[in-house]
């Protein structure tokens, strides 16, 4: 017969540590990228462009940590092959010290050490236009530009250790073995803008969108329930009107329709690199040449 423990506890106490054994990464990349403008004399496409890219790079010995959550998975075998006997001489146990008596968790390590290896690719495209409204039978009231960046994350797969299966992270939340202040994968990233430029007036709207992400602990599980998070848009208007040849009013309006950044995690703090944590924010501003 088997023992149950259960832990009861919310948090486990982590250590984090350097390691004077570590090694250089090495990495193989490839890039290729195709850029096109048109030829075209027509006015409503002669103001047409655009560029495709593709990455694809592997990092040999990659320098990062097994997480105090990846470490509880592997150990327990939660994704089914990494401690398939539940042995407690298995690497992802021996960074989880137990009390003897109790068997309650009392500390887990986090070292930093070479990983196997991680592998990412991805495609970017890239599309500029512009065409005067007046080529549009709108008259003579400026010209119209628009931007649109598109992204899209292939693969991003980590090898803890060196022989173990590579595990894909694109479209998660929530990995902080590569870089702790990079926790968001999201497989589709999204840029836009539109502006009308009038002469001395010109206005701006932009728009950046965020694909769905899952949780990066359900990674491998066959029945991953931890919460991710949904796709977010923001919104973004400036304007400008420049009184002379020297002097320019700014003013505009971010993350326009005060759209809350999702919480992958109940109480944690979302992830400020990617999602607007400030709000609705307004500014203006004055630029002065002498």
């Amino acid at each position: 017969m088997i023992d149950l423990f259960r832990f009861s506890g919310s948090a486990v106490p982590a250590v984090t540590a350097g390691n004077t054994d570590l090694k250089e990464e090495t990495a193989d990349t490839y890039t290729a990228g195709l850029v096109w403008r048109s030829r075209s004399d027509h006015p409503l496409l002669s103001g047409l462009s655009a560029s495709v890219d593709y990455y694809d790079i592997s990092v040999k010995d990659a320098i990062g940590q097994i997480t105090t959550a990846l470490s509880f998975q592997r150990c327990f075998n939660a994704d089914g092959r990494s401690n398939p006997t539940y042995a407690a001489s298995n690497y992802f146990c021996s960074l989880i010290t137990r009390n003897t008596a109790t068997g309650a968790v009392e500390q887990a390590l986090q070292p930093t050490l070479n990983l196997g290896a991680y592998k990412t690719s991805g495609v970017d495209v890239q599309v500029d236009y512009r065409v005067a409204l007046e080529d549009l039978g709108l008259g003579d009231r400026g010209d119209l530009s628009a931007n649109i960046v598109v992204s899209h994350l292939r693969s991003f797969k980590i090898q803890n250790l060196e022989g173990q299966p590579f595990v894909d992270y694109a479209g998660t939340i929530g990995n902080t073995q590569v870089d702790p202040n990079t926790v968001s994968f999201p497989e589709w990233k999204i840029f836009a803008s539109l502006t009308w430029d009038g002469g001395p007036f010109a206005a701006t709207l932009r728009a950046r969108f965020y694909d769905k992400m899952d949780n990066h602990q359900n990674v491998g599980l066959a029945n991953g329930t931890l919460p991710g998070v949904k796709s977010r848009q923001y919104f973004d208007l400036a304007g400008r009107y420049d009184l002379d040849s020297k002097t320019e009013f700014r003013a505009g309006v971010l993350n326009l329709f005060d759209t809350v950044p999702p919480a992958y995690v109940q109480g944690a703090v979302p992830d400020p690199a990617l999602y607007d944590v400030l709000g609705r924010r307004y500014y203006v501003g004055v630029n002065r040449r002498f």
